[in-house]
């Protein structure tokens, strides 16, 4: 590890970019699962509830275990990804190796930065200071697209923006759907509701 302040602004840069976009595919991608496997529930838990008659411990227990899947979910996918280190060295290598030209160019600039604040006397200053500044010079241009597949990040986004509008409609349904808000009220507030058919026929 070697202070921020010790690599070139230009690498710094590369390396912020590259960490924002390694945060924004982990957000996406976690919060996608997430979704995901609430939706999933929510559809589980609603024919359920149709189908069979439970009582107030049983609907407490499912509500209970539904809850520790989404914690459980959102601590593996999301939470652990956004704590986990990822050092300098792998972005830059991961960035040269997408983009093949480089020639270790960004790699070496930071190593050298390493070397030259530790002053090793058996190196040239001068060849260190020049590959430093080659290495500043390229990352000044490099863009960190090409690093991820961001065909895949795309279609993340607009799975996990369709996951969204699913979930907005249906707080809308909650409000304004007998059959939903009578499973809202019986499954997550857990109030003692008899189910909307019952009604239908007496």
């Amino acid at each position: 590890s070697v202070s921020s302040e010790m690599i070139p602004k230009q690498i710094n840069s590369v390396l912020g970019r590259m960490r924002r976009a390694v945060q924004r595919y982990f957000i996406i991608n976690g919060l996608k699962n997430i979704f995901v496997v609430l939706l999933l529930i929510v559809i589980a838990d609603f024919f359920i509830d149709k189908s069979f008659r439970m009582d107030k411990p049983q609907r407490l227990i499912m509500l209970i275990l539904g809850l520790c899947c989404i914690l459980f979910l959102a601590y593996k996918k999301l939470i652990l990804p956004l704590l986990s280190k990822l050092s300098d060295d792998a972005l830059l290598l991961e960035l040269e190796c997408s983009q093949g030209d480089m020639n270790e160019s960004l790699i070496s600039a930071l190593e050298l930065s390493r070397m030259k604040h530790h002053q090793v006397s058996d190196v040239s200053l001068k060849m260190i200071e020049e590959t430093i500044e080659a290495g500043a010079q390229i990352a000044d241009g490099v863009k960190v697209g090409p690093a991820f597949k961001r065909g895949k990040m795309k279609a993340n986004f607009y799975f996990l923006a369709s996951l969204t509008l699913v979930l907005i409609v249906g707080g809308f349904g909650v409000v304004n759907s007998n059959d939903l808000n009578t499973w809202y009220k019986r499954n997550v507030l857990l109030m003692d509701l008899q189910k909307i058919r019952f009604f239908k026929y007496q």
